[in-house]
């Protein structure tokens, strides 16, 4: 088995190949069946969801390939979101991390022994309430940050390049919508 955990790179082009496109049979069905949401009278047609879960999956997976092993270092994925969200706040306590990520404040703390292990980030107690432990980056961490979202940027940029500027803006605001739409749903 190879590293991205697939048996072959026969599968893996298989995966790809897959995930890379959507078939005109599926649009062809929505068309037919409903309304450009794939809504066909009380039932929803799940083509348009697969479609969009599959682009979704293949554009994340396009960005996260190789990012993660940049100049030698190498981090998680999670690694990676803990430490662009200690950079886009400056700091962050455990139990914000914790919150974010969805899981216990001591999962996060392993997280974070092994990033502190490495210099990539710093804890200390807060100055209005010590008991509360608030993360930062050091200078090796936010290098790597920047290193690490330049990547980000160049394979961005690449996948960006065939949009027409409109629609890259285009592209972000229904993102940002998705983003808020979900944010706001209630999950029970």
């Amino acid at each position: 088995m190879n590293a991205d955990g697939y048996g072959t790179d026969r599968r893996r082009h298989q995966v790809d190949s897959t995930e890379a496109r959507i078939t005109e049979e599926n649009r062809k069905s929505v068309t037919e069946s409903g309304d450009s949401m794939g809504n066909v009278g009380l039932g929803v047609e799940s083509n348009w969801i697969d479609d969009f879960l599959t682009s979704f999956h293949a554009v994340n997976r396009y960005l996260r390939k190789g990012m993660l092993t940049e100049g030698g270092q190498s981090i998680t994925r999670l690694q990676w979101t803990l430490l662009r969200h200690v950079h886009r706040r400056g700091d962050a306590t455990m139990g914000d991390l914790a919150e974010m990520f969805g899981v216990r404040p001591s999962t996060v703390s392993q997280m974070a022994d092994r990033l502190e292990r490495e210099g990539l980030i710093r804890r200390a107690s807060s100055h209005e309430d010590a008991r509360i432990k608030v993360v930062s980056l050091t200078e090796k961490g936010e290098a790597l940050f920047r290193e690490m979202a330049a990547v980000m940027a160049r394979r961005l940029e690449h996948g960006m390049e065939k949009l027409e500027a409109e629609e890259r803006q285009q592209l972000l605001l229904l993102l940002e919508k998705l983003a808020s739409s979900l944010a706001g749903a209630n999950h029970s």
